[in-house]
């Protein structure tokens, strides 16, 4: 396959989609493409990028809360100035903007690209999402020539909800997190502890269904088919107060209400006998699923949005009905007692992550987009 250029478009600072950022621009390298990458001067894995040589990285001052006004200036009247001038000679195949921002299509528009390319994480806006995000998103999807979502399911939900034409929406599954382990973690020892590690991961918001995950753990340990020991470990940033009254008197919660490092990640998912839950009451995809993947931690997730085919089906997880605690603690309670299941799933799930190598989800990319021109040329 001929190498592309290729500039990947991120302007955020931390947390998953970072890391989701990082991972494509590395299958793009691998794949031997000629990859740049537009970031914030404020990106928390700025030391990971510098790393990487042969990703050519352009930092720009994306400013705070209190400078967003004089930096949106500053961008608009000097930085696009500057982009154009200095890559005037280069041409890229793909602009592709891998988490909407408020100036990403006005950054982006400074280089000459063939395609502007975009990947739409929720097509379907989350319950509890900021509404100028959903804006942000709305304008960028109108915008760009090609669409990618990270699920099958909602590319018919982008052509009905934004006009787009079925040949200029594609799709890859979401990559392996590979980046958050490394040779200083420590493989768990799953037979040595008779206690079970359930887990959530990820913002606390209201559509992540923290009270019903609660209120299954409070079933969970009130039951007296319960013999095996049982934590829960909830570790995220957000307003964990309107959930508060749930948790309270439950036994062994550890509640880590705060943003997650990515250098303590492989902390949370190496717990002994750790297992995952993911109780949302609406999700398109959920970025928590392969880095669960990653450390052989099986799933338990609720049957919405696109966390099913995510799951291949059930086949890679647990699935339980939505919004339903019994059910929740029903499916929590057989996977305690079943070491058949949880190694069956991890065998499939080690399977499968080689499709979720970033560097075939790349070529994957560049075939799709390169398989729709041809046929329009």
């Amino acid at each position: 396959m001929e190498a592309k250029n290729i500039l990947i478009v991120y302007l955020g600072k931390n947390g998953g989609p970072s890391a989701f950022s990082y991972e494509l621009a590395r299958g793009f390298e691998i794949a031997g493409h000629n990859v740049y990458a537009l970031l914030s001067n404020a990106n928390e894995m700025r030391e990971c990028w510098n790393k990487e040589k042969g990703i050519k990285c352009i930092y720009i001052y994306t400013g705070n809360t209190q400078k967003i006004v004089s930096a949106t200036l500053n961008m608009e009247i000097r930085v696009r100035k500057e982009l154009k001038k200095k890559y005037s000679n280069t041409e890229f195949d793909y602009v592709i903007y891998t988490m909407p921002h408020p100036w990403s299509y006005r950054i982006g528009s400074a280089f000459r690209t063939k395609k502007h390319v975009m990947f739409c994480h929720d097509p379907i806006a989350h319950s509890s999402a900021w509404q100028v995000y959903r804006l942000i998103s709305d304008y960028l999807v109108k915008k760009c020539d090609d669409i990618f979502v990270l699920t099958k399911s909602f590319i018919p939900i982008i052509e009905k909800n934004f006009k787009v034409d079925l040949d200029n929406i594609h799709y890859v599954p979401h990559g392996r997190m590979s980046i958050y382990k490394n040779e200083n973690n420590v493989e768990r020892n799953d037979n040595d502890v008779d206690c079970y590690n359930f887990i959530f991961f990820g913002n606390i918001t209201g559509y992540k269904g923290l009270n019903v995950l609660g209120k299954a753990y409070r079933l969970l340990v009130e039951d007296s088919c319960c013999d095996k020991k049982c934590k829960l470990t909830i570790a995220g940033r957000g307003d964990f107060s309107p959930f508060k009254d749930v948790y309270d008197g439950l036994p062994f919660v550890q509640i880590e209400n705060r943003f997650i490092p990515d250098d303590e990640v492989a902390r949370i998912f190496q717990k002994p006998n750790a297992i995952l839950v993911l109780p949302y009451l609406d999700a398109t995809q959920s970025g928590v699923i392969p880095i669960a993947m990653e450390f052989g931690v099986p799933i338990i997730a609720s049957d919405t949005g696109g966390l099913r085919e995510q799951l291949d089906d059930g086949e890679l997880g647990i699935l339980f009905e939505c919004g339903n605690e019994v059910a929740l603690k029903k499916s929590m309670l057989e996977l305690m007692g079943n070491r058949e299941k949880i190694a069956e799933l991890k065998s499939k799930t080690k399977e499968y992550l080689f499709n979720l190598n970033w560097d075939n989800i790349a070529n994957n990319m560049v075939e799709q987009l390169e398989r729709k021109r041809n046929e329009n040329s």
